[in-house]
């Protein structure tokens, strides 16, 4: 089959340079089925934006976000113009969405038809048009029919879109796409390099082996401070043993934090893909190795739930601030309870579609303690296994006369953050609920707020005068422990 009998006229009119280039215009296409998976790559990120969309549209719910990410990334595509070169039908971002809604209902009924589309592809097994075709049939698990030229494709990755300047994708949005790409692959893997790596002679070196020997999808740098740093390293090595547990209140992280501490340093990201766990490792050590001391330097996740665990903590604005602003264990009754819930909803797999909120969220920043854990959920699947915690439904906002639904706070990246896994509503969100209500409690919610946000009371000092005492203690049971060995020892006198 020729090229002109495949694609468009316009379609080839727009490659056409590329194409003469190469030596094709006469020469005969084989076409084969594949998986469309493949072409989800670091390459094709706005692959992502086209699937969540679809997600969201298939199960019902989280559609104004899911329509809001899309808007932002064809605006960026198309450079404001919302139209397309070779297909009329799209000049503006409403025919977008009905065409795309037509395509998404034609292929999920009638699978993919070879005689209406094919998916061309380039040299480098990068898709060069139909990414909302491609986008479908990953959705539903169908095969598509490519033909492969020789001609090199234009890249859509993060840098691409980043630097369009007045049409750049604005880093919010970029960090959920980073992340929902994550949740969409197997082998994706969160890369830390700590603050004190910062002014590491060698630190230059390091990124550039990270970007030559790995697949690197997305990088960002993440200011935190000391306390910052300290929650983060709870959420890195939550499972480690010498962290001490959570039973013990993560006691042991503290060594681990003063070995990563950089003032005035970022935490720098990369996210990885497409790599077996044996290379990671090997990566990691060849990263120790360069960096002087380099075992407090970088960190690479092992697991899949280990990279989605940092990436909703580094990746979302909110979770940052938490991470900052937030003293986790300072009301035990709570952080018992929390911990309780936390098991039930990963067990039952809710962790996606629930979300704690107004006083659970001023206890898990230390501003208040609360006696409850009162939580959100759009739909009442698996509601009763969690039947001794309150549920709060859309008529409990509305009493409080805000502008704001709890479907919006779940499934809008900007309206909630996480902790440990479990998703809980923003600071500012709780704050203009409680301003609506204006109660005296409330009242005094909102001064609390205000007081964290000005100054924040849980800073370095905190953890050192904390890490102090506690390795005093630590001392003086250890000169108990042997002392009463002595003891039992010591042979008794006649």
């Amino acid at each position: 089959m020729k090229i002109s009998e495949l694609f468009s006229e316009k379609f080839i009119q727009t490659i056409e340079d590329q194409l003469l280039h190469a030596k094709m215009p006469d020469e005969e296409l084989t076409i084969e089925y594949v998986d469309p998976r493949q072409f989800l790559s670091k390459n094709r990120i706005d692959l992502v934006c086209k699937l969540y969309y679809i997600e969201c549209r298939e199960k019902g719910r989280g559609i104004e976000f899911a329509k809001e990410v899309y808007r932002v990334h064809i605006e960026s595509i198309t450079y404001g113009r919302f139209s397309e070169v070779w297909n009329s039908e799209k000049n503006s971002l409403e025919k977008y969405f009905e065409v795309f809604d037509d395509l998404i209902d034609n292929i999920k009924t009638h699978g993919f038809d070879e005689k209406k589309s094919v998916i061309p592809v380039s040299k480098d097994s990068i898709i060069l048009d139909g990414s909302h075709r491609v986008a479908a049939a990953i959705y539903f698990g169908i095969k598509v029919p490519v033909v492969r030229l020789k001609t090199p494709a234009w890249k859509n990755n993060y840098q691409a879109f980043m630097k369009k300047k007045q049409y750049a994708i604005p880093e919010k949005y970029m960090d959920f796409i980073a992340y929902q790409y994550m949740a969409y692959k197997n082998l994706c893997y969160v890369a830390m390099i700590w603050p004190v790596s910062y002014r590491d002679p060698n630190y230059g070196t390091a990124l550039k082996i990270l970007h030559q020997f790995s697949n690197v999808v997305y990088k960002k740098q993440v200011y935190l401070n000391y306390n910052g740093l300290a929650q983060l390293a709870m959420h890195t090595y939550m499972d480690a043993e010498w962290t001490g547990g959570f039973a013990n209140r993560y006691t042991g992280i503290f060594t681990a934090v003063d070995e990563r501490y950089g003032k005035k340093a970022p935490v720098t990201v990369l996210i990885l893909d497409d790599m077996p766990l044996d290379k990671i490792r090997q990566l990691k050590l060849l990263i120790r190795t360069v960096l002087h001391d380099g075992f407090a330097k970088i960190h690479i996740t092992d697991t899949r739930e280990e990279a989605l665990r940092l990436g909703k903590m580094l990746l979302n604005a909110n979770s940052v601030q938490f991470l900052n602003d937030s003293f986790f264990f300072r009301y035990d009754d709570f952080v018992n309870e929390f911990w309780k819930f936390r098991s039930l909803a990963l067990s039952s797999k809710l962790e996606n579609d629930l979300c704690l909120d107004t006083g659970a969220v001023l206890a898990v920043y230390g501003i208040r303690n609360t006696r409850d854990i009162d939580y959100l959920m759009v739909s009442d699947d698996k509601t009763d296994l969690l039947s001794d915690f309150d549920k709060h439904t859309q008529q409990y906002y509305d009493g409080f006369a805000a502008d704001i639904s709890c479907e919006e706070i779940i499934y809008n990246w900007f309206d909630h953050f996480y902790c440990f896994d479990i998703m809980f509503s923003s600071l500012e969100s709780v704050r203009i609920l409680k301003q609506k209500r204006n109660e005296k409690k409330d009242r005094r919610d909102v001064q609390l707020i205000k007081k964290l946000e000005t100054k924040c009371p849980y800073k370095k000092e905190y953890y050192k005068r904390r890490r102090k005492k506690m390795l005093k203690n630590y001392t003086s049971l250890r000169y108990y422990y042997h002392m009463l060995k002595k003891t039992v020892r010591r042979k008794p006198t006649l």
